[in-house]
This record gives structure tokens, sequence and C-alpha cells, in this order.
């Protein structure tokens, strides 16, 4: 999928996330991310927001995650230019369902 580093500690994550998938939306980065090949749950949709790789709060005072949209896939064989591929270890997670 697409990834973009983020600050938590001045609130940009509630700012720059919304506008990260608005950006995917308009400049066809949504399209390439349906036509993956071997996306799993094709069907069902399976796209994803993913929150990760969160880093504490630096002797500056600045944390930040790494935000993910992305889709899974069964192998990262053909994962096309300008995406990032990365393995989510298997455990409980939240999920949550947004529509709009």
């Amino acid at each position: 999928g697409y990834e973009l580093r983020v600050r938590c500690d001045n609130g940009d994550n509630l700012k720059l996330v919304p506008e990260f998938w608005q950006q995917c939306m308009k400049d066809g980065k949504w399209e390439k991310l349906e036509g993956m090949p071997n996306r799993v749950n094709r069907e069902a949709g399976g796209s994803m927001g993913m929150c990760m790789d969160f880093e504490g709060i630096n002797s500056e005072g600045v944390s930040s995650l790494l935000y993910l949209i992305c889709m899974e896939v069964s192998s990262f064989d053909a994962i096309p230019e300008g995406m990032v591929g990365k393995i989510v270890p298997a455990q409980k997670y939240a999920m949550f369902t947004a529509k709009g």
C-alpha cells in the first residue's frame, strides 16, 4: 500500500491522515491499490487504514506513527512501484468499519 509518517504530538495525524485518503482518491493511487495483483478478499473490499511503527516521544518531544492505506495480499511478488509491502504479525487487532 501507500505510507505516510505523521506526527502525533501536535495533532498532525488528525489532519494529515484524512488528507492522505483524499489525495489517494484524487491522484489515481486508489485505482492502483484496488487492482493489486495477489489481493485477498477482493469481493469484500478489503481496504485498510493501518497505524503501525509508533515512535514514542523523543528528546524534542515529538512522537509519530506510520499510516498505511493498504490491501491484504497473498504475496509481495508484484507490488507496483511507489507502494510498500509490510508483514503484520498474527495477533489480535482492533478493527473498525468506516463508511463515507
